[in-house]
């Protein structure tokens, strides 16, 4: 005797526990996903908070997210591919395609999300906004007469050597740099790669070095804050 199905009464289909594939995929939700997904994004920056993280809003970095909210029951050896199909000033339609097997026949799965950017200021352009920093790089000549070329090569190295910390780190980036008469002020979130960067200048420039640090408060765990500047000539 031939199988059918119970529902529509097909005979012709593959079969998954009683049912054709069709009705089956009908009458069970196999997928579980959020129809509209709320994000933070910078205005400043336009890096995406996605799972308490801010990062950049890459193809990649946003399909593993929403791959993450995707909840898949009974398919087997199934993947997710995930498109942004439509733009909509801080909305925008993306479009979820599941393929897998359902008890060895190959099936797909199509829905579309509502995705929303909510604009706020993540926490290190919050800062770069204020007078906020950690270490201050003064660059000045040796001399009394500035050579300009000079300060304008150190201050290359401390950029040059600043991106790869910035890149692990974003606290570590230049919040901020002011020239004058007197040489380049550079202004940076992280004490440690500011020694760094200090000494590749002494080993580039020989250049001379003096330390200072000031109290600026206390943290949440009651440990002394300070601010340390470093005054270079080169």
């Amino acid at each position: 005797m031939s199988k059918f199905c119970p529902k529509c009464g097909a005979t012709d289909k593959p079969f998954f526990k009683g049912f054709c594939v069709d009705c089956y995929m009908k009458d069970h939700k196999l997928i579980k996903i959020p129809e509209e997904i709320t994000v933070d994004e910078c205005p400043s920056c336009l890096r995406l908070r996605l799972r308490g993280e801010w990062v950049t809003p890459t193809p990649s970095n946003l399909a593993r997210f929403i791959k993450g909210k995707v909840k898949v029951k009974e398919l087997e050896d199934y993947s997710i591919s995930v498109r942004e199909t439509r733009v909509q000033g801080h909305r925008s339609i993306i479009g979820v395609k599941i393929e897998g097997k359902l008890g060895g026949t190959p099936v797909e799965i199509f829905k579309e999300i509502t995705f929303i950017r909510n604009v706020k200021q993540c926490d290190i352009c919050a800062k770069k906004k204020t007078k906020y920093y950690k270490a201050l790089i003064q660059l000045r000549p040796k001399s009394g007469s500035i050579s300009h070329d000079t300060i304008q090569k150190a201050f290359r190295l401390v950029r040059n050597r600043n991106r790869a910390y910035a890149i692990k780190d974003r606290e570590a980036e230049i919040f901020r740099f002011k020239a004058d008469s007197h040489g380049i002020d550079v202004y940076l979130g992280s004490s440690k790669a500011a020694g760094d960067i200090v000494n590749a200048l002494r080993g580039k420039f020989d250049a001379q070095v003096k330390k200072s640090s000031t109290l600026v408060g206390m943290d949440r765990d009651g440990r002394k804050k300070y601010r340390v500047t470093y005054s270079v000539r080169v």
